[in-house]
């Protein structure tokens, strides 16, 4: 199909489906402006540092885990390659082959970015029953215990493989505020409250740094019980009310008619913030290395794909 085609195709659906044509003008034109206008990405690939386990807490900002840290380790500073969950899988997974790796996700994203993904094992835990309402806010949040099971079970069939447990929280939905559950329909649910004013940016924050120390004590016993070095880290950081600066609003493929307050919560591709960026590393003490090794190319997933979308409909990727 010519480029002449395929503008045309888009431009025919666009009318049907006006998002569908913004997204498709951001992919082709604005985003490469936006890659431009921001700094180099120096980063670090993940894949390439030294671990056995790794352990990722999605969207946990540097600071927030800092300020959390239950562990007898010190935090290191790390810049990720990535700015959102996606990000993160294409930088460090793209065009490398990692068949010593099993990966379990809460996630869907990572499911939606799986095409990057040359590992042993990849398992993705969300199922169709966390997305029986429509409303984005009155979905389930992915347990942590579905991680843990999961990791553990490959890890008995597989102990010579690396592991990557990744781990929906922080990320909204938020689970906790003040020591109480979060249900659906509570305004610090997720950012939307925040976006309009109808919360504060401390009360958000807060709400944030409760469940950045709630995942982090759901995870403490299984860190410990993993063999071999673990590290803890988180795949990007989030926004907490900074903001990005107009320009990037302006080019985003979110931006249209969303406020301007949007862009002051949450994650965003290709805006290097600091905040997006900065990421905590934690390397917990061992007494030995598991051996691992590649072995055969397995190369196998398991996942629910016919709910990614509501997944990430139901993260705000949509």
């Amino acid at each position: 199909m010519s480029t002449f085609d395929t503008i045309l195709e888009y431009g025919q659906k666009g009318i049907r489906n006006p998002m569908l044509a913004k997204r498709f003008l951001h992919g082709k034109i604005t985003h490469p402006i936006i890659r431009q206008l921001e700094p180099e990405n120096t980063g670090e690939y993940v894949m390439e540092r030294e671990w056995d386990n790794l352990i990722i807490l999605d969207a946990c900002r540097y600071d927030s885990f800092v300020a959390a840290n239950p562990f007898d380790a010190a935090v290191e500073i790390m810049e990720s390659r990535g700015e959102t969950t996606g990000r993160f899988i294409a930088e460090n997974f793209s065009g490398r082959s990692s068949h010593d790796t099993l990966y379990v996700s809460a996630n869907a994203t990572v499911g939606a970015h799986s095409q990057y993904l040359d590992v042993f094992k990849f398992v993705g835990v969300w199922e169709q029953d966390d997305f029986q309402n429509a409303n984005r806010q009155y979905r389930e949040d992915i347990p942590a215990q579905r991680v843990i099971t999961k990791a553990e079970e490959l890890l008995e069939t597989h102990p010579h493989k690396r592991l990557i447990a990744h781990f929906l929280p922080p990320h909204p939905p938020f689970v906790v505020r003040d020591e109480e559950p979060v249900e659906p329909g509570n305004k610090y649910r997720d950012f939307t409250a925040a976006r309009d004013g109808a919360v504060s940016q401390e009360g958000i924050r807060q709400t944030y740094e409760e469940n950045v120390a709630y995942i982090l004590s759901q995870i403490k016993e299984f860190a410990h019980r993993l063999k071999g070095k673990t590290v803890i880290t988180s795949d990007h950081g989030t926004l907490l009310g900074e903001g990005v600066r107009p320009i990037n609003e302006v080019l985003h493929s979110r931006w249209g008619l969303r406020k301007r307050s949007y862009f002051d919560y949450g994650h965003y591709d290709y805006i290097r913030h600091p905040n997006l960026v900065t990421v905590p590393w934690l390397e917990l003490e061992y007494d030995n290395r598991r051996k691992t090794f590649n072995g055969e190319n397995r190369k196998s997933y398991e996942m629910e794909e016919g709910i990614i979308e509501d997944q990430l409909e139901s993260l705000g990727y949509r």
